[in-house]
């Protein structure tokens, strides 16, 4: 898609540059500040296992769930850079641009849990634990790209105006899992802790489709002020690993292995506010 864009900007470019018909007619740069309200679905799907070896043999196996589903949103500013060129026939309207933009997108997640678990048939030995997960998602602070914006003129100074097009990104998706199995023995007052942690980062390069519209309105010869509607789709990304640790006694084996299978998928809904030089600048 991103190369058919960029196609139809060049081809308006060169349209022969006879004089305007229309103040929208023409080149022209920009600069636009709003807010940005990013959007994350995150879902976790994963284990800590753990397992009590005597002697070679299986004592006691026992687990936490580490399942979970959580949507994470992030207010920040935004502010874009733009150029394009433009062209009317009657009415109907059709340009191209690229920019680029700024945001904060960070959004992060914190779960709790854990079990306990009673060894009658050690005796008064428990084995327990618990788990945090720490979930982060994240995308490049800068992007860029290209769109296209078809559009009709309400008035000869008013165009009302679509968007379609792609911006360049990179998605990060990383899940921390720290948990702590730990023997304890309610006789003799003795608990032993095991630590062990997984850490899934997951990162990848994309090109998502942006939609959008908005309101321009001429302020002079030269100016003019507009209103855009962008909303943003970067898809999904998934976080999948396992990780064991061993901890090893004198007659006895704790094996504690954290699994995960995490997906993420990205959104975002922007409102700006900018002004536009018309001119000749290209």
């Amino acid at each position: 898609m991103h190369k058919y864009i960029f196609v139809i900007i060049f081809g308006l470019v060169s349209v022969a540059h006879s004089e305007p018909h229309s103040f929208f007619d023409g080149s022209y740069v920009g600069v636009a500040v709003g807010g940005n309200l990013t959007q994350a679905s995150t879902k976790i799907v994963g284990a800590a296992d753990a397992i009590l070896y005597n002697n070679n043999v299986v004592s006691l196996a026992t687990n936490i769930p580490l399942s979970e589903r959580a949507n994470l949103t992030k207010n920040a500013p935004i502010g874009e850079l733009f150029a394009g060129y433009g062209q009317t026939w009657r009415s109907l309207y059709l340009g191209g641009e690229i920019f680029a933009n700024a945001s904060n997108y960070t959004m992060s997640n914190r779960i709790n849990t854990g079990f306990l678990q009673n060894l009658a048939i050690l005796g008064d030995l428990l084995l327990g634990g618990s788990a945090q997960i720490n979930t982060n998602v994240n995308l490049s602070k800068i992007q860029y790209g290209a769109n296209l914006r078809p559009g009709i003129l309400l008035r000869p100074e008013t165009l009302l105006f679509g968007r379609v097009g792609f911006t360049v990104a990179t998605l990060q998706f990383n899940v921390n899992t720290y948990a702590n199995s730990f023997l304890s023995s309610t006789s003799q007052q003795v608990q032993v802790v095991f630590p062990a942690t997984l850490h899934l980062p997951a990162s990848r390069s994309l090109v998502a489709l942006q939609l959008g519209g908005g309101i321009e309105q001429q302020l002079n010869p030269t100016w003019s002020i507009i209103v855009n509607y962008i909303y943003t789709d970067y898809r999904n990304i998934d976080s999948i690993g396992s990780s064991v640790t061993n901890f090893n006694g004198v007659d006895s084996l704790i094996t504690l292995q954290l699994d995960g299978n995490n997906h993420a998928s990205v959104i975002t809904n922007a409102i700006t506010l900018g002004a536009k030089y018309h001119g000749d600048i290209i």
